[in-house]
């Protein structure tokens, strides 16, 4: 029987700048979405301060 190669990354912010773009259309689901990627993020070290919330027009 074969060996299955597992490869999982780190699950490590600190030190990172992350850009969110979301857009303003239908913001009842996309500032739930937004919420949830800060969160995970702000879990996994990285600071608040280097986050950018880009809002954009569209769907």
């Amino acid at each position: 029987m074969s060996t299955v190669t597992t490869i999982a990354g780190q699950l490590d912010a600190k030190g990172l700048k992350i850009a969110i773009v979301a857009t303003r259309f239908n913001d009842f689901i996309v500032d739930r979405l937004v919420g949830g990627a800060q969160d995970y993020l702000e879990r996994h070290g990285l600071d608040t301060a280097n986050i950018t919330l880009v809002r954009i027009p569209g769907a």
